[in-house]
């Protein structure tokens, strides 16, 4: 990397390798190593770093942790690159959408490392401490560059999305403040856009433009929590009105919430497991839902904001361990109750550095289980 510009680089890891692979590329740079978060954060204010290539999970905190005392208490903004190692088909993806420069999948080649830090040493990568996001779906590059201007003169971080999907998945990692989408350009997943809107922790404003005149389709989406819907061609004019509006409509999860017991989502196979997991939380006053699986789980969780996650670890395809890290590679800090007759050490490590707080072995002291819960809660 002797091409590119030198920059203070501070490197927050506990990976040996990684630091070593790190150090090697980035010879030419000036380079410091911090192995916890705290001393990261420290770092930060000393060194002041404009590149900071952060490991998923440090011994006292994860990135997201980090990120947020960083931003709340550093006069400096440094970019962020994330590295992981988890679920490396999807991190990518995931990732992308997070108020983070980048993401890279740790690699055993430094040919491979290398090629993947070089794209992130420019400067136009969005810094730690980013605007607001919105996410917008438009069925024409015109309107994408109208949608962009209108949204950056506004200070918005925006991220687009060329297809519905890619606007499910933006919106359930960044909970962004807007989502502007063309009907046209979204026939089909409108509907499933808006739920998952809806869902976040604070419900995303959301602005509709259509060519459409179709009444009965309008009734429908403002009934399901379209703020506005503007009608094309929308003037520069109109789009402003329309997003400072909006988001003085904007309402936090618990003023629209119809069921106000604490919702727990329990993910467990067996069958009269989970019949006897839900019978006590409900005599607790909880409100449960079961998943059978990993994958029903990840269906679930951006259709209702839920309190906690009551998890088992040996479930039928995708395990409780790599369900819980893409729960919180989506961002989510959700607390989870492990309650597993798995007795990996491995796994139980790891389930440290993924922020749960109460394991309990099969079968289960429920009075201790209800203990934590309420305690979490």
């Amino acid at each position: 990397m002797n091409d590119l510009n030198n920059k203070r680089v501070l490197i927050a890891a506990h990976d040996r390798r990684l630091i070593g692979n790190l150090q090697n590329i980035l010879a030419s740079q000036a380079v410091e190593i911090a192995s916890s978060g705290s001393m990261c954060l420290s770092m930060i204010d000393e060194f002041q770093p404009e590149l900071l290539l952060l490991q998923m999970f440090l011994s006292d905190m994860d990135a997201f942790d980090l990120l947020t005392k960083a931003s709340e208490r550093c006069s400096c903004t440094p970019q962020v690159v994330l590295f992981t190692s988890a679920h490396p088909g999807e991190a990518a993806t995931q990732f992308a959408a997070l108020h983070i420069a980048g993401t890279i999948l740790k690699s055993e080649s430094l040919e491979t490392l290398r090629q993947q830090l070089q794209p992130y040493f420019d400067n136009a990568l969005p810094p730690l401490a980013a605007s607001g996001a919105a996410v917008y779906i438009a069925d024409s590059s015109a309107k994408a560059e109208q949608y962009t201007r209108i949204l950056e003169t506004n200070g918005y971080q925006v991220f687009p999305a060329e297809t519905p999907e890619t606007a499910t998945g933006l919106i359930q990692q960044l909970a962004p403040e807007l989502v502007l989408f063309d009907t046209e350009a979204c026939l089909g997943q409108i509907f499933p856009i808006l739920r998952i809107s809806r869902a976040l922790p604070v419900q995303a404003g959301l602005i509709a433009i259509s060519q459409l005149e179709d009444s009965r389709l309008h009734k429908r989406m403002l009934e399901s929590g379209v703020h506005c819907i503007l009608h094309e061609p929308a003037s520069d004019a109109e789009l402003q009105e329309a997003i400072h509006s909006v988001l003085s409509l904007r309402k936090p999860l618990d003023e629209k919430a119809e069921d106000p017991q604490p919702a727990i989502l329990v993910v467990e196979d067996a069958p009269d497991a989970a019949r006897a997991l839900e019978l006590l939380l409900r005599e607790h006053g909880y409100g449960v839902t079961i998943a059978k699986t990993a994958e029903d789980a990840m269906a679930l969780l951006p259709t209702k904001a839920f309190n906690l996650l009551l998890l088992d670890l040996l479930l039928p395809g995708m395990g409780g361990v790599e369900l819980l890290a893409r729960v919180r590679h989506s961002g989510s800090r959700i607390p989870c109750v492990v309650v597993t007759g798995s007795r990996d050490v491995k796994d139980r490590r790891l389930l440290g550095d993924l922020g749960v707080q109460a394991i309990f072995d099969k079968p289960a002291d429920y009075e201790r289980v209800t203990s934590a819960i309420g305690a979490l809660l």
